[in-house]
């Protein structure tokens, strides 16, 4: 199952973005802790984050993204200059559902390419060794 973090208090935007990810069962929070507190609770695979909050506020809620939820990958909706780099994906401010839907294409991919390097890690760690 695709699960998917939306974090915005903007009630149009939240219903704009579900609309775009109807292939993923989603949950919503209106702040940054509120979102931490559904990332505890649930495995979260994608997080979008609107815009919201003073600059370098992006950057430190990522930096608690990754340490709640390592594997779950983030899309930031319109970032200061100061926080574009942050997340593994931005789209701007003002996206289209083709904007959306390519950066969900890219995050699906990042999030494949993580789980499959996760188990070849694991099969690596418990093959046995050869002499």
């Amino acid at each position: 199952m695709k699960t998917a973090l939306l974090v915005t208090p903007d009630d149009e935007r939240r219903a704009r973005l579900r609309r775009a990810l109807a292939g993923y069962s989603v949950f919503v929070a209106a702040s940054d802790a509120e979102a931490l507190k559904t990332l505890r609770l649930v495995d979260i695979e994608l997080v979008v984050r609107d815009r919201v909050g003073p600059p370098g506020a992006l950057r430190g809620f990522i930096t608690a993204v990754r340490e709640t939820a390592g594997s779950a990958v983030t899309i930031a909706i319109g970032p200061d200059e100061d926080d574009l780099d942050a997340a593994d994906f931005t789209i701007p401010e003002g996206f289209t559902e083709r904007d959306l839907e390519a950066a969900c294409r890219h995050a699906a991919e990042r999030q494949r390419l993580l789980t499959e390097l996760a188990l070849l890690r694991a099969q690596g760690a418990s093959a046995p060794a050869r002499v």
